[in-house]
């Protein structure tokens, strides 16, 4: 009877098809090769360009499925599984399609045993039997598998939501696309009367970007975004070795090809001709990096114009909103008295920080009136939102503040320029919304988790997709400094432990792609964060798996103080401990405490007083700032 069985069963095999019998390892070893073999042969100069055609509409993928994606259908715009396309956007698969074979995480939970660590220590903890206590942990291992995916050619149904700021096929939008590009730039830019064959100029030396005065529409947006690649792709550090310049061109050309087509915008790819020769005898894994450095640097830059666009857009109708709810009112307005204190312009300007006004700093001393005041706390976000921001004197001098600890023990108001404000209030608008959802994430009552991701400047693009064990050995801590709150979701419907939960999280963004998420996928070095019953815990998406880094939320001036047991062994939280004595000084601060909270000026009046008492008072500050 086993015998007859074995031989049903190698019945049934047989007429099972060969592709269905071979084992995931197996499939996963031909889809990797293919991959291999297609990047090859991409960098035919005409294959080329189909390839970054095909890239431009998956910007969020990684290389290898782009590639594949490439590979098997170069027309395809948008991809989805045979249930999504039907339970999520009310579409069928024709009769007859083939599908596209891409790879998709799916992570497994493992258990294992192992010696229990304190959380705060990192010492294993002893048992009362004097041996390591021992807990069985469960641990999520990546896996990969080969899916199937169509493209929406390849279905019928419903017909797909757009959305509202899409600017493909034309360039209509040109004055807010263009403002968009530029504030997406790393460097600024400018319009300056360059030569009839420049187009344009990235600067290393000046940190600056020049785009030709003059040309078209096109040519000019084309030009914007492919110095903008070289800024953000060839602006190195000291020591590092530049590229040839032709393979630069390149780089930057095969961005600015890749985020045109992405925006409808029609344009040559004129320096390609180099691929074919260049890519002669190349090693697989040179042309892969340069490959995942050209789609790694258009999906920023895509993401980036779109943000920007988006928050353009929405001023732009709020504004004329606004100008259309004043035209009655101002029409009836009695015309201004000649000696009015209170000028127009500052009167109808969203100041820069509510919680202070010109004549407060004018009372204090810094009468300059194209200067807006702001108070230290205001003034470090400004700084970090990327703001020129000035140390405001009373004897009405200023000066430029190089970082926020500047302002931060500064005894008096900082300030920013008109101009300035106005040029950087969009920046800023968007920052502090950025910030808002990061509060909210913060202080939801209901369990919810969020991304972080490293900004895109030229010291974190170094340690992007870098493992925590690389980070180590760099000795790089993982700063939050160097992160930005980009996403926000709910954790409702996700059970288990913090490992259920991330992979859980780390399938939903990679694979189903909520309609809210405009990210890339979650990759290695990214942080998510899981808010459960007010408790916040972080997590680095590493090389396997996911690593707690319990401080990342932490005040390093804190954590630092923390670390300083100079008070009879104890700590007691405050800076610079001594001898535990009540002074008068802190007698004073306990009766401040219960008394009504003075006014900021007469803060600032009191400090100043103080400093003339002491003129020591301000860098012993400064020093204690610096521990």
């Amino acid at each position: 009877m086993p015998q007859e069985k074995e031989k049903t069963a190698e019945a049934v095999k047989e007429q099972i098809p060969q592709e269905e019998r071979k084992t995931n390892k197996e499939r996963l070893k031909e889809i990797t090769d293919g991959i291999e073999a297609g990047i090859k042969e991409v960098f035919e100069s005409e294959n080329y360009k189909n390839y970054l055609s095909t890239m431009s509409q998956f910007h969020n993928y990684s290389l290898n499925n782009t590639m594949l994606i490439y590979m098997q259908k170069p027309d395809a715009t948008l991809v989805a599984g045979f249930n999504k396309w039907k339970d999520k956007f009310g579409r069928t698969v024709k009769q007859g399609e083939h599908g596209i074979k891409i790879i998709a995480p799916t992570p497994y939970k493992k258990k294992i045993e192992q010696e229990k660590v304190d959380p705060e220590t990192k010492a294993v903890i002893i048992g009362k039997d004097g041996k390591p206590v021992i807990e069985t942990k469960t641990v999520t291992i990546p896996m990969y598998k080969p899916v199937t995916v169509f493209d929406v050619s390849q279905t019928y149904g419903r017909e797909l939501p757009q959305l509202a700021a899409t600017l493909k096929g034309n360039v209509k939008d040109y004055e807010h696309f263009k403002e968009a590009v530029m504030k997406s730039a790393p460097v600024p830019m400018k319009f300056a009367p360059l030569k009839d064959n420049t187009d344009g100029l990235f600067s290393r030396e000046n940190q600056s970007i020049s785009i030709r005065e003059g040309m078209s529409e096109v040519q000019t947006v084309c030009a914007m975004i492919h110095e903008t690649a070289h800024s953000m792709m060839h602006n190195y550090k000291p020591g590092e070795v530049p590229k040839e310049q032709k393979f630069e061109e390149i780089e930057a050309e095969s961005v600015a090809y890749s985020v045109c087509k992405y925006f409808g915008i029609d344009t040559d790819a004129n320096s390609f001709g180099y691929l074919a020769s260049w890519s002669q005898g190349k090693d697989i894994s040179v042309l892969k990096g340069y490959l995942e450095n050209i789609n790694d640097t258009a999906s920023s830059l895509i993401t980036s114009i779109e943000r920007n666009y988006r928050a353009i857009t929405r001023e732009v109708t709020k504004e004329a909103e606004e100008k259309a709810t004043e035209t009655v009112a101002d029409s009836k307005a009695p015309a201004p008295e000649k000696n009015s204190p209170a000028e127009p312009e500052i009167q109808n300007m969203k100041m820069p920080d509510s919680t202070v006004s010109v004549a407060d700093m004018q009372e204090y001393g810094y009468t300059d009136d194209n200067m807006l005041p702001l108070s230290k706390e205001r003034a470090a976000e400004l700084i970090e939102a990327g703001c020129e921001v000035y140390l405001l004197y009373d004897d009405g001098t200023e000066g430029l503040a190089t970082d926020k600890d500047d302002v931060l023990s500064h005894y008096g108001y900082s300030g920013i320029e008109r101009d300035e404000w106005i040029r950087m209030s969009d920046t800023v608008e968007a920052f502090d919304a950025v910030r808002d959802k990061e509060k909210q994430f913060l202080e939801n009552p209901k369990p919810c988790y969020a991304v972080y991701m490293l900004k895109d400047t030229p010291e974190n693009r170094a340690i992007r997709y870098e493992g925590s064990d690389v980070l180590e050995k760099m000795h790089m801590p993982i700063d939050k400094e160097n992160y930005e709150f980009v996403y926000s979701g709910s954790l409702i419907g996700k059970d288990g432990n913090a490992e259920n939960m991330l992979s859980q999280i780390y399938n939903e963004l990679n694979t189903e792609k909520p309609v809210d998420y405009e990210n890339r996928s979650l990759s290695v070095s990214d942080i998510v964060a899981l808010n459960t019953s007010g408790n916040v815990s972080y997590y680095y998406v590493d090389s396997a798996g996911f690593k707690d880094i319990p401080g990342f939320d932490k005040n390093p001036l804190k954590a630092a103080e923390m670390s300083m047991e100079d008070d009879a062994d104890m700590i007691d939280g405050v800076i610079n401990n001594g001898v535990k004595k009540e002074t008068e000084a802190v007698k004073t601060v306990a009766a401040a405490k219960s008394e009504k909270k003075p006014s900021v000026l007469k803060k600032l009046n009191e400090k100043k007083a103080e400093i003339a008492a002491n003129p020591i008072t301000e860098a012993k500050e400064k020093a204690e700032r610096s521990l």
